[in-house]
C-alpha cells in the first residue's frame, strides 16, 4: 500500500504539536477572529463551518495547549495504515450514526495484534491536514474532549492514517493509534520508509518548475495585455474625467439654479410670512376692537340696567302709591256702602213699621166693618153705595203702596250689589254667578243667582239671593 501525501502531512503536523503544543495554540488564536457567533468563515474556504460551542471550544483548546507538557513523536506502522484504509473504504457509504457500530477489531485481526490500547479517530469534512488536526484538538460539542485526550496519550507509539473522498462531506480521514502492534508478517513490522514519496516530490518539483516557466510566459503576455488594458483604461478614464467635468459644470449650473430657486422660495416664504404677520396683527387689532366694543356695550348695558332698575324702583313705588290710593278708595267706598246699608236698614225698619201700622189699621177697619155688618144684620138696615165704594178703594191704595215699597227696595239692593261688585272685584268680573259676599253687619250671605244685563262700561245688572248666616 502506498502512503499518500495528505496522510503523511497529518502525521508530521501531529508530531510537531506533540513536541511543542503551545505553537499550535497561536494558530487557533488567529482563527478566533473569523467567528461570527457559532459560524467560522475562514478566508481560504468557500463555506462557513457551523459549530456547536463557537469560540468557547477554541478557548478551551488554547488553554489546554498552553498548559500541556511535551509528548514523544509517533512512528508510522504499515499494518496500521492498512487497517485505517480498509476501515475507511467500508464506512464510506455508511451513515455517521451507524459507524460506531462497526467493530474495528475485525480489521485489526486480519493484520496482527495490538498491545495496550488502540484508538480510532474519524474526521469528516477536514479538507487539509491542519483542519483535521484542529477538529481533533478542539473537539467541538464533546465536553469531555475524548478525541483530544486520545490524541495526546503519552503511552502511544505507533500511528496509521488513511484519507479519502466522501460523497457528502467531500473528505474524511481515519487515524489509528496504539501503544504497540505486532503484525502476522514480520516484514510489516519494519519501519515505514517513503521512497516513492521522495520521487513524487522530485517529480512535483520538476512539474512546478515547468509550471513556473509557463506562468512567467503567461505573466509576460498578461503584462502586455495589462499594458494595453491600462492604456485603454487611461483613455476611458480621460473620457470619464471629461464627462465628469461636463457633469460638474452641469451640476454647478443646476446648483446655481437651485440656489436661485431657493432664494425665490425663501423670498416668497418671507413675503407670505409678512402677509401672515400682517393678517395676524390685523386680526389681533380687530379682536381688540371687538373686545373694546363689547366692553363698551357691556358698560352701556349695565348703565341701562341700572337706569331700568331705578325706573323699576320708581315705577314700583308709584304702583305701590296707586295701590295704596286704590285701597283707600275701596275703604272709603266700603264705608259708604256700610253707611248706605245702615240707612237702608233704617228705612226698611221705618217702612216695615208703617206697613205694620197700616195693617193694623186695616185690621181695625175690617174688624169695625165686621162688627157693623153684624149689627146691620141684626138690625137689617140697608147699606149705602158710598160706603161700599170707599172700602175697596182703601184696600187698593194700601196694596199699591206696599208694592211700590218693595220695588224701591229691590232697586236699592241692586244698586248696592253693583257697588259691592265694582269695589271688590272691578268692572271686568266674568264669573259673576260664582261671587259670594258676606254682609257681617246684617249677618247675611249675598250670592248672585242671575245676570240680567251687562252695561257698556262693564258693569253688570244681576239678581241676588240672601241667606242668614248660621
Amino acid at each position: 500500500m502506498e502512503i499518500d501525501r495528505f496522510s503523511y502531512n497529518v502525521i508530521n503536523l501531529l508530531n510537531d504539536i506533540r513536541e511543542n503544543p503551545s505553537f499550535f495554540a497561536q494558530e487557533l488564536e488567529k482563527e478566533k477572529k473569523y467567528f461570527s457567533k457559532n459560524y467560522l468563515k475562514l478566508p481560504n474556504e468557500e463555506y462557513s463551518i457551523k459549530t456547536k460551542e463557537g469560540v468557547v471550544a477554541y478557548d478551551d483548546a488554547i488553554n489546554y495547549l498552553n498548559t500541556s507538557i511535551k509528548f514523544p513523536k509517533l512512528k508510522m506502522h504499515k499494518s496500521l495504515f492498512d487497517i485505517a484504509f480498509d476501515y475507511l473504504c467500508d464506512i464510506e457509504n455508511v451513515d455517521i450514526e451507524k459507524i460506531n457500530s462497526i467493530d474495528i477489531n475485525k480489521y485489526v485481526n486480519t493484520y496482527g495484534n495490538y498491545i495496550g490500547n488502540l484508538t480510532k479517530l474519524i474526521d469528516f469534512g477536514g479538507n487539509s491536514p491542519k483542519r483535521v488536526i484542529t477538529n481533533f484538538i478542539v473537539n467541538d460539542g464533546d465536553k469531555n474532549r475524548g478525541q483530544r485526550q486520545r490524541l495526546f496519550n503519552k503511552n502511544a507509539k505507533y500511528i496509521g492514517v488513511a484519507n479519502g473522498e466522501h460523497p457528502i462531506y467531500n473528505s474524511f480521514t481515519v487515524v489509528i493509534i496504539t501503544n504497540d502492534f505486532k503484525s502476522w508478517k514480520k516484514k510489516d513490522d519494519a519501519p515505514v520508509v517513503i521512497e516513492e514519496e521522495e520521487k513524487k516530490e522530485e517529480d512535483n518539483k520538476n512539474k512546478e518548475k515547468k509550471a513556473d516557466e509557463k506562468k512567467e510566459k503567461n505573466n509576460k503576455k498578461e503584462e502586455n495585455e495589462e499594458k494595453d488594458i491600462k492604456e485603454d483604461e487611461e483613455d476611458e478614464k480621460k473620457e470619464e474625467e471629461n464627462k465628469e467635468k461636463d457633469n460638474k459644470k452641469d451640476d454647478k449650473k443646476k446648483e446655481d439654479n437651485k440656489e436661485k430657486d431657493e432664494k425665490k422660495e425663501n423670498n416668497n416664504k418671507e413675503e407670505e410670512k409678512k402677509k401672515e404677520d400682517k393678517e395676524k396683527s390685523e386680526e389681533e387689532d380687530k379682536k381688540e376692537e371687538d373686545k373694546e366694543k363689547r366692553e363698551e356695550e357691556e358698560k352701556d348695558k349695565n348703565e341701562e340696567e341700572k337706569k331700568n332698575k331705578k325706573k323699576d324702583k320708581k315705577s314700583s313705588k308709584k304702583l305701590k302709591l296707586k295701590e295704596n290710593e286704590k285701597e283707600k278708595d275701596i275703604k272709603i267706598k266700603d264705608n259708604k256702602i256700610k253707611e248706605n246699608k245702615k240707612e237702608i236698614k233704617n228705612n226698611d225698619l221705618e217702612e216695615i213699621k208703617e206697613v205694620d201700622i197700616k195693617r193694623e189699621e186695616t185690621k181695625e177697619i175690617k174688624f169695625d166693618e165686621i162688627e157693623n155688618k153684624n149689627e146691620e144684620k141684626n138690625k137689617s138696615p140697608t147699606f149705602k153705595k158710598e160706603d161700599k165704594e170707599k172700602e175697596p178703594k182703601n184696600k187698593e191704595n194700601i196694596l199699591n203702596k206696599s208694592n211700590n215699597l218693595k220695588k224701591e227696595k229691590e232697586k236699592e239692593d241692586k244698586n248696592n250689589n253693583n257697588l259691592l261688585l265694582e269695589n271688590n272685584y272691578g268692572p271686568d268680573v266674568k264669573d259673576i254667578k260664582k261671587i259670594e259676599r258676606i254682609d257681617e253687619s246684617n249677618g247675611r250671605k249675598i250670592k248672585i243667582t242671575k245676570i240680567i244685563k251687562t252695561m257698556k262700561d262693564g258693569r253688570v245688572e244681576y239678581e241676588t239671593s240672601r241667606q242668614k248666616l248660621s
